[in-house]
This record gives C-alpha cells, structure tokens and sequence, in this order.
C-alpha cells in the first residue's frame, strides 16, 4: 500500500513539469506579444510551487541531520 507521502511525490514532477510549461509558454507570449501580463500572473504561481517542491526537501534533510 503506498503512503501519502508516496503519492505526494509521484504527483510533484507531473504538476510541477505542467507549471513550468506554463509559464515558460506566457514567457514566450509575453516576448512576442509585447504584453507581459499573462506572465506577472503566472510568476507567482511558479515561484510558490518551486518553494514548495525545493523547500519541503530542503527542510526534511535539514531536520535528519
């Protein structure tokens, strides 16, 4: 049976591959387009789950040592 924590991690690379493509397709539009608001919306959301997905294992091997 797996943990929740198991499934945690199998979900982190998919959301945050999906993220990333995300703001890296708003990054484009903005550069094309000349209208950058698409990516003051999708900075946030990238930088929350960067800290998220970095943070949590910063803390764990910080916690084990």
């Amino acid at each position: 049976m797996t943990s929740p924590t198991d499934k945690r991690e199998k979900l982190l690379l998919p959301v945050a591959a999906v993220v990333l493509l995300g703001w890296a397709a708003a990054l484009v539009a903005g550069f094309v387009t000349g209208s950058y608001t698409a990516l003051t919306i999708t900075t946030p959301l990238m930088l929350m789950l960067a800290g998220y997905v970095f943070g949590v294992n910063i803390v764990r091997k910080g916690s084990n040592d």
